[in-house]
């Protein structure tokens, strides 16, 4: 039986908690708050901690997959699990694609232009990003507009090396340009040739509850 470790982070207490529904698949829990962490990080701050849990599960948890959600997140499905698990079967990583947005350009030519209309939500969480560098970044780097844009409040991924070499690459990404993760995944998972797999957001086994 797969060894599997759903993570989440909520630092600061940000967000409501969301206790996923008991599944028939057996797992561990690895909750982190400011209480909680297996190390202090003290250069990062709250989200970045909460990234770095995110992208670095495999520096000290040694299950065979994880899941990633946001504590955002709540897991309604008791078959969440078996079903993450079939889904990645032959797939490095199974994810939601962005119901809004097809590609990486797309999301920060409209992530600008918000925060350029002065959108509140957009600068208090993003007013300093080097988003026009990311930008050019990826244009630079070749990334092809056809990459799609992925939504990564949840993702279930193998804790292997070629995805762990993919992650620490998205982690050096969210540290080199923006913590704006979901443009770096899809550059990152562009480079390294993954094997993406593709779920419906509107599924039956979670729910996407509103940040705080």
């Amino acid at each position: 039986m797969k060894r599997v470790a759903i993570v989440t982070a909520n630092i600061g207490g940000i967000d409501e908690i969301f206790p996923p529904i008991k599944q028939f698949h057996e797992y561990e829990l690895c909750y982190f708050t400011e209480n909680t962490l297996p190390f202090p990080l003290p250069h990062l701050n709250n989200r970045m901690k909460g990234k770095y849990f995110k992208t670095q599960a495999h520096r000290f948890l040694d299950h065979d997959v994880f899941i990633w959600i946001d504590s955002s997140i709540e897991v309604i499905s008791p078959n969440f699990i078996e079903i993450c698990l079939a889904n990645l079967e032959e797939h490095d990583v199974v994810i939601t694609r962005h119901e809004q947005r097809k590609n990486v350009y797309e999301e920060l030519e409209y992530i600008i232009g918000k925060m350029k209309a002065g959108d509140k939500y957009l600068l208090k969480r993003y007013a300093k990003e080097p988003f026009y560098k990311e930008y050019d970044h990826y244009k630079q780097s070749g990334l092809p507009k056809t990459i799609p844009l992925f939504n990564c409040f949840f993702f279930a991924r193998h804790n292997n090396a070629q995805m762990n070499a993919m992650f620490d690459e998205w982690w050096n990404e969210i540290l080199c340009y923006s913590n704006f993760d979901q443009t770096a995944f899809s550059y990152v998972s562009w480079k390294h040739n993954a094997k993406v797999n593709v779920i419906e957001a509107n599924n039956k086994l979670f729910i996407r509850n509103k940040h705080q």
